[in-house]
């Protein structure tokens, strides 16, 4: 009773029925090796003959090694990569009851490995008996569950101190047949007739359904029938896409922007940043050599970061300053620039020249005293009343002219009969009217008649008297001409009387006619004034 527990115990755990479909023995001829064999009848291959029916040392049908080792390892190589569903192990018997014979203790504590390598730890284990048989549960023919993969199939066995009661002194090896039924790479199905899906890992999918333990890279699904999507890529579509331009799908398999890279990016998966003094699609354009940390830009948009070296403004640092302005962020102010021209966009010079009133490299300094205009290349005029101090712009002169002169810069003296302070002054009596002097009014050329002093304007102390002579001198005149002119007229009536008498015309009023002619010499003939008397 307690035999039979153990033994569905056993199959719960290790024995499992064969897969519903027919799956041959892959190790079945092929080349294996062990440790020290027993006998050139009991070699390693010998496990791999598929002959079963003579399980003792003499059969020639078991693979048995010596005697005295420590370790004992039994290997197969399946050529490939294989896909194993179980394995089947039928020990020495040497042809007796199972429950009689001494080699049971042998097979106690044994370890199965499945590896790529000769190296059974570079493999998976599949199983290892750590205590749960003994030599009364540990069947002549055992079937293990292995579902793995690989190319070598590793049988080991030890006998190191403290191994536990019942196990045999010596590491041995008493397999008469090693079976494992799978298929070859790339193979599933019933005899293993169909073939894996192609984007299978490594050709090897499962053995019933032929689905896809796992897939190649850059596919997805039970058969691996579908490309990886959703920005994913390579093995199991782990992998996310780098920045493809426009958020293009990168290559299914090997992640790769097949249209290049979005901004900031660059490399075949458009996962590496754009470096020091690039920017844009596929990192082409260069930062603006203006940027304030010398080429740093946005990887991305290309603007500065930082801002922008004085001078220049703009997203990308692209332009100069302008509108007046200058310098850092092109917050400073140009001075006065001739013409109002742009200064320098950097160190605010006014290139040109400077304006009226001011000097300097900026064009900031005021012109200093007594000068004026375009860089202050204009003295003041000296006829300024403070000859130093005019308008620095356009050389007005502050606070008037000095006496004599007058205009915008003082530059015009006196005239139309002025002198003196502000043209204030009128001029004397020049002779012939002449301008007198612009300053202090003197008549240069002398002073009209009846007049003397500097500005002839002084009368003198004799016009009196020859006024009076004068008036008489023009009261004569007047007189002669007056008798000349009566003495004419009277003549001329005397004539006309004479003529009509001789035509026996009527006489005119003879007083009338006189009275008229006396009448017209009052007129002509002036009357003496006062001064003739």
């Amino acid at each position: 009773m307690e035999t039979m527990m153990l033994q569905i115990l056993l199959g719960c755990f290790f024995i499992k029925p064969v897969a519903s479909i027919s799956l041959p023995n892959i190790a079945l001829g092929k080349y294996a090796n062990m440790t020290k064999t027993y006998s050139s009848i009991t070699g390693a291959e010998k496990a791999l003959d598929g002959l079963k029916s003579d399980l003792s040392v003499n059969g020639g049908q078991c693979a048995i090694t010596g005697s005295g080792l420590k370790t004992a390892t039994w290997r197969v190589d399946l050529r490939d990569i294989s896909s194993i569903d179980h394995m089947t192990i039928y020990y020495r018997t040497e042809n007796l009851p199972w429950e009689t014979t001494i080699f049971r203790a042998t097979f106690l504590g044994f370890y199965i490995y499945v590896s790529n390598t000769t190296n059974r730890n570079d493999g998976q284990l599949c199983f290892h008996d750590n205590g749960y048989f003994t030599v009364s549960t540990i069947p002549a023919v055992l079937t293990l569950n292995c579902s793995l993969h690989g190319r070598y199939v590793i049988y080991y066995n030890e006998r190191i101190d403290g191994q536990p009661n019942g196990y045999s002194i010596d590491a041995e090896i008493n397999l008469c047949e090693f079976e494992i039924n799978g298929c070859q790479q790339s193979s599933y199905g019933e005899n293993c007739m169909s073939s894996c899906p192609v984007n299978c890992l490594d050709n090897l999918c499962e053995l019933v359904t032929g689905n896809c333990f796992q897939c190649d890279e850059g596919y997805k699904g039970p058969r691996c029938d579908m490309d990886c999507d959703g920005g994913t890529y390579g093995q199991v579509c782990g992998n996310t896409c780098g920045l493809c331009i426009n958020n293009t799908e990168c290559h299914h398999v090997n992640g790769s922007c097949l249209q290049g890279c979005g901004p900031g990016y660059q490399g075949d998966k458009c996962t590496e940043e754009c470096p020091s003094g690039k920017y844009g699609i596929n990192c082409q354009h260069d930062c603006s050599s203006t940027c304030s940390m010398s080429i740093s830009c946005n990887r991305t948009t290309g603007e500065c970061i930082g801002g922008c070296q004085p001078g220049w403004k703009g997203t990308f640092c692209e332009q100069k300053c302008d509108g007046g302005m200058y310098g850092q962020n092109c917050l400073n102010t140009c001075g006065s620039c001739i013409n109002n021209t742009q200064c320098h966009h950097i160190n605010g010079n006014c290139l040109q020249g400077c304006g009226p009133g001011y000097k300097g490299d900026k064009c900031t300094e005021e012109c200093p005293s007594g000068t004026y205009g375009n860089t202050c290349k204009h003295n003041c005029s000296i006829t300024c009343n403070v000859p130093t101090n005019c308008e620095v712009t356009a050389g007005k002169c502050v606070g008037n002219c000095i006496s004599g002169w007058k205009g915008f810069w003082c530059e015009q003296k006196c005239d139309g009969g002025t002198y003196g302070q502000d043209c204030g002054s009128k001029c004397g009596s020049c002779i012939n009217d002449t301008q007198c002097h612009h300053v202090n009014g003197s008549c240069l050329q002398g002073c009209a008649p009846w007049y003397h002093g500097l500005r002839c304007n002084e009368d003198s102390l004799e016009r009196p008297l020859v006024l009076a002579n004068e008036r008489d001198d023009k009261n004569n005149i007047f007189i002669s001409t007056g008798v000349c002119l009566t003495i004419v007229i009277l003549g001329t009536v005397l004539n006309i009387l004479i003529w009509k008498r001789k035509r026996h015309q009527p006489m005119l009023n003879w007083v009338t006619l006189i009275s008229t002619t006396l009448t017209m010499t009052s007129i002509i003939t002036p009357k003496q004034t006062t001064a003739n008397k």
